[in-house]
């Protein structure tokens, strides 16, 4: 197993290659993008001969839209990320018949609705395929060779360094076409190398949920943990996604009331709440965060109905659930994983995408491929009843962004499942102080 101080240098090595990507597409430099891209592929072997290219790959989400020579073409993240399947594959000679029967299942009936409709084969139905195919091959490695603390490190410093390199960068036009910074009203929303300013926050949120679970079961690191997520918040704030305020402040404080429902230790309960206050206090007082919270402020000041706090999502949602009970067909099997819209808006909504795509006869089975997954990555680990509330926050961090973007197209969305699962792996195995609840129980049942 690779130890931390070899997990450290490889962290250097991400924003090393990261550091020539950026200078490559600044200086309009083909060949310096052709050696970050090629050393990134040459990583992603190395790293799946040792077992950790899972922290590899999840440095490189925020990164994957600018790991490509132009706008628009297809990135090498995501041919990386194919590659590591197939490797781990190719390592382990894994058995895929645990999950393959449901892979097939989904992936017939997509191919049956598509050439009903006359859709045909496309390249993103076949790449949804092989990461249906291949992607589980991962979790193989999951339970032996991971560790979430450095997960969520490699995560959240690939998403702050994305963010704040795209927010000094954008005023190069070489940078700037793969950048779609929002502005209206007065307003302007960085999104990182990402054309969505909530599909990135939806990364930031994910990260932050992330680190309050560590930082509840991992007390060595507490500082480096509050540094990462000040940073972290104020690239959040950067996007001025009312879904990411919502979200942090949802598992902020799930994660407040879990640190005041722990037996004992009252000192450490006072060193996190006095930490928070103080933190909280420091964010309002500064300069930094003065202008990205008075544009948050100004963005939920102009809401005053559901469709103005979900910036007309809501109205979308309607019109996908009555084009569904219009539509019985689409209902019950979907559009065959297509790019077919309603009213040509999307549908901002991942499980509403789900059942757009999927139908009521699909969702079901990419439930039960989704379940393979977790019972491949999370082998003999049990969930206590104390252990709900952590994972909820961690679930909530990952998932309730979601709601109001369409994810089930991109690499993430698969590569969070390994993300929630080693997350509970990690709340099972560290948190100590949340088994005092579970051993009350069981004395009292031998009573």
């Amino acid at each position: 197993m690779v130890t931390s101080n070899k997990d450290h240098r490889l962290i250097f090595l991400c924003i090393l290659i990261s550091g020539l990507l950026c200078v490559g597409h600044v200086t309009v430099n083909r060949l310096i993008v052709t050696l970050s891209i090629a050393l990134y592929l040459g990583c992603i072997v190395w790293t799946s001969m040792k077992g950790k290219v899972l922290y590899f790959l999840c440095f490189f989400i925020p990164w994957a839209p600018l790991m490509k020579f132009e706008p628009g073409t297809m990135s090498f993240y995501t041919i990386g990320l194919i590659a590591a399947c197939i490797l781990t594959w190719v390592r382990y000679r894994i058995s895929i018949q645990r999950y393959v029967v449901p892979a097939i299942a989904l992936l017939a009936l997509l191919f049956t609705v598509r050439t009903f409709y006359g859709h045909g084969m496309d390249n993103s139905f076949i790449m949804f395929g092989i990461m249906l195919l291949a992607l589980p091959m991962i979790g193989w490695d999951l339970h032996k060779t991971y560790d979430f603390y450095y997960l969520n490190l490699f995560y959240s410093i690939g998403i702050i360094t994305a963010a704040l390199s795209a927010y000094y960068l954008v005023p190069y036009s070489s940078i700037a076409k793969f950048i779609d910074v929002y502005s209206f009203n007065e307003i302007t929303r960085y999104s990182g190398y990402y054309g969505d300013a909530n599909f990135y926050s939806a990364q930031i949120a994910a990260a932050l949920a992330g680190l309050l679970v560590i930082f509840i079961t991992l007390r060595k690191r507490m500082w480096l943990s509050i540094i990462i997520s000040i940073v972290l918040i104020y690239c959040g704030l950067l996007s001025a996604s009312k879904s990411f305020v919502i979200t942090a402040a949802v598992v902020i404080l799930l994660w407040i009331l879990q640190v005041l429902s722990l037996r004992g230790n009252m000192s450490y309960k006072v060193t996190i709440i006095a930490s928070i206050a103080a933190i909280a206090i420091g964010i309002l007082a500064s300069n930094a965060f003065t202008t990205v919270i008075d544009i948050v402020a100004i963005r939920f000041g102009n809401s005053s109905n559901i469709s103005d706090v979900t910036t007309g999502r809501s109205d979308i949602w309607m019109n996908y659930l009555k084009y569904l009970e219009n539509n019985p067909n689409v209902l019950l099997f979907g559009q065959g994983y297509t790019n077919a819209l309603v009213d040509g808006r999307a549908s901002h909504n991942t499980i509403l995408q789900c059942v757009f795509q999927f139908g009521l006869v699909g969702f079901p089975i990419f439930l039960i491929w989704l379940s393979r997954i977790f019972e491949i990555s999370m082998r003999q680990i049990k969930i206590k009843q104390s252990h709900y509330p952590l994972c909820l926050i961690l679930v909530l961090g990952v998932a309730l962004p979601w709601m109001g973007i369409d994810l089930l197209f991109f690499d993430e969305f698969f590569l969070m499942m390994f993300y929630i699962s080693l997350g509970f792996k990690w709340i099972c195995e560290n948190s100590k102080e949340l088994s005092v609840v579970d051993e009350n129980v069981r004395t009292s049942q031998d009573m």
